[in-house]
């Protein structure tokens, strides 16, 4: 696939730079793994979502509006995979922060409302499923630029 060759080379590049800008190295991270996430390569996309934040760990401390986009991501990986659990953890961190960081009436608070009320539906219809099979979710994107 061409945007996981070029994000793909674009980390390698930030990687071998002398003095990388680490925003930026953050964001490409960041969209190699939302790729990995849609190509299903879970793994893949985890690891490379705990380096982003290990990065903006250390760009902005442990509270930021990038740290808490990174966990919603993480959050949407996870449903995607089926570990409603780790969603729910992440979506509830991914809130907690984005509390900390706006007033109650914004809209990213409604928007992580909305993810963790998503995902508490879906462990809900799971539990209530006689079927092994899992209800499907529609996959929801967010990423950031630097």
């Amino acid at each position: 696939m061409a945007a996981e060759s070029l994000h793909t080379a674009s980390i390698a590049l930030h990687r071998a730079a002398p003095d990388p800008n680490r925003e930026e190295f953050a964001a490409s991270l960041n969209n190699l793994a939302l790729v990995y996430t849609n190509l299903g390569k879970y793994e893949s996309a985890d690891s490379l979502y705990q380096e982003v934040l290990d990065v903006l760990a250390q760009l902005y401390g442990e509270v930021h509006s990038h740290i808490a986009t990174t966990l919603r991501n993480r959050a949407i990986l996870q449903r995607q995979s089926g570990d409603m659990v780790e969603a729910e953890a992440l979506f509830r961190e991914a809130l907690a922060m984005r509390r900390t960081l706006y007033e109650p009436e914004h809209p990213l608070i409604a928007s992580g409302l909305t993810s963790l009320a998503n995902v508490l539906i879906t462990r809900l219809l799971w539990r209530m499923s006689s079927s092994p099979e899992k209800p499907m979710t529609k996959p929801s994107r967010c990423s950031w630029k630097p």
